[in-house]
């Protein structure tokens, strides 16, 4: 792991946790740190402006690839600028790689705003808002449509977590979409990708959208002594409406499990064909998030 240079971000703490945040580089997180543990990996340089050296960068208004960068909404076609030189030209929305504005600011609580009128083809306000309590930290993702006219929306979080040769995931999902390059894509039922039950995530490299997901995402870094537990919903957290996450697993030293409102791949050339939100004028979508620490005295760390 490269070593970070000075410290930019700032620092919300309370109840044992600690979140280091950075407005001004999209909005990104730069740790999580539950007593001194990281929940999530520490930025690789707080002074770079580049979000996937973060610890977790927001998605809005869509999560993940979007092919050719180039799709038809309402009888229009639509090609947005190239925002990615990976395998896709445009990934991740527009969020993500510029400045937010903090709006308030207490001492357990944060919130952040980014308005995007410009890229994206519609106008559009997000909000990023950070809780710390003694029972973890709760963390919600908004956006609302300003546009006069109908738009399609996404949201996500992005999140780095260390990866250790004893590293466990474990969560249920309803089915199991392969990565992007896959054609045609298609929900796939492969066993040997579930995490119905808890495993090691150094077992099988994946970049994979995981749909309908029930109940927590559970981590387990017994290296490190600890549980990290994760509740997602969209509208609240008392919904019972089921989200998805992407488990990016790279070869490298840490692994994503992305927590994201619709599946890989939703907005494309077809016509909005797969599962998205489409927004009204003023109407809003949110994911909520919230994540939690728990230190266990049996494992050595």
């Amino acid at each position: 792991m490269q070593k970070k240079q000075s410290n930019s971000s700032d620092i919300l703490q309370g109840h044992g946790y600690r979140l280091h945040y950075n407005p001004v580089f999209g909005g990104r997180l730069d740790g999580i740190f539950y007593h001194d543990i990281p929940i999530l990996r520490e930025t690789l340089d707080y002074s770079s402006d580049n979000p996937l050296q973060s610890a977790c960068f927001p998605l809005v208004p869509f999560s993940n690839r979007i092919r050719n960068g180039a799709f038809n909404f309402n009888g229009k076609h639509y090609r947005l600028e190239p925002n990615w030189d990976g395998d896709q030209p445009v990934i991740h929305g527009e969020a993500w790689q510029n400045q937010w504005q903090v709006i308030q600011k207490s001492e357990h609580q944060l919130v952040m705003k980014f308005e995007g009128q410009g890229w994206w083809p519609w106008h559009y306000r997000a909000t990023q808002s950070f809780i710390l309590s003694a029972q973890g930290i709760d963390i919600k993702l908004e956006i609302e449509n300003l546009a006069d006219s109908e738009m399609p929306a996404g949201l996500g979080f992005h999140p780095y977590f260390p990866k250790y040769a004893d590293t466990l995931l474990q969560f249920h999902a309803g089915a199991i979409w392969p990565p992007m390059d896959a054609k045609p894509m298609q929900a796939c039922n492969a066993p040997h990708l579930s995490f119905n039950h808890s495993r090691n995530i150094n077992e099988y490299g994946m970049d994979h959208c995981f749909e309908k997901l029930r109940g927590d995402i559970i981590i387990q870094q017994p290296s490190l002594g600890l549980k990290i537990i994760m509740q997602c919903a969209l509208k609240d957290m008392a919904s019972a409406q089921s989200h998805n996450a992407i488990v990016y697993n790279p070869t490298e030293d840490y692994f994503c499990v992305e927590p994201v409102s619709h599946i890989t791949a939703a907005i494309g050339s077809d016509d909005i064909g797969k599962p998205i939100n489409i927004l009204k004028k003023n109407e809003k979508l949110s994911l909520y998030l919230k994540i939690s620490g728990e230190i266990s005295s049996e494992i050595n760390r």
